[in-house]
């Protein structure tokens, strides 16, 4: 079992190493051709990102039988100052997950009900928000700082204050401060 275990777990490797290929030669969304900032990454928006294939117990991509998919979504937690600069193409970021009965660490992951985050249309950014298609655990244990290639496409704007300040509760229990 072990060993099939390995083999698998081999094979998604390889096929996130080959989509990885592809992440790093895509052009960047968020930057012009001339290198200025195209718009904000806000903090608290939510967003499809490229997470892939990690190590261990890390954060990683969705298997079915068929194939991988590597988007996950995640909430945006830089600040402004963080990613705002053309130099900078990093943000922080912690991603969610819809298998709720899967969790093991409920106690450091915070509930956002997808009814609260509907899709729609910005018309004074003229950017389309997706909305989120099933309520969603933020594991919030998981902060990663990501390289803006890996950003594929809005989700929602910005979370209501009510959820950030949840968020930021549980953040300071996983840091103990």
């Amino acid at each position: 079992m072990v060993e099939k275990d390995f083999r698998v777990k081999n094979e998604r490797l390889q096929e996130w190493n080959s989509i990885k290929q592809a992440v790093e030669t895509r052009v960047n969304i968020n930057f012009r051709a001339n290198g200025q900032v195209k718009f904000r990454m806000r903090p608290w928006s939510i967003w499809w990102f490229d997470i892939g294939e990690n190590i261990g117990t890390e954060t990683s991509s969705h298997f079915s039988q068929e194939k991988m998919s590597s988007l996950r979504p995640c909430v945006v937690v830089s600040t402004n100052n963080f990613h705002t600069a053309s130099y900078n193409k990093k943000i922080m970021i912690m991603p969610l997950t819809s298998k709720k009965e899967k969790t093991k660490v409920k106690h450091f992951h915070y509930e956002l009900k997808a009814d609260n985050y509907k899709a729609y249309l910005d018309k004074k950014s003229h950017i389309k928000y997706s909305g989120l298609i099933k309520d969603s655990l933020v594991i919030c244990n998981d902060i990663k700082t990501i390289d803006t290639k890996r950003i594929i496409e809005p989700i929602y704007d910005e979370l209501n204050k009510d959820d950030i300040d949840n968020i930021k509760i549980f953040v300071s229990k996983y840091f103990g401060v």
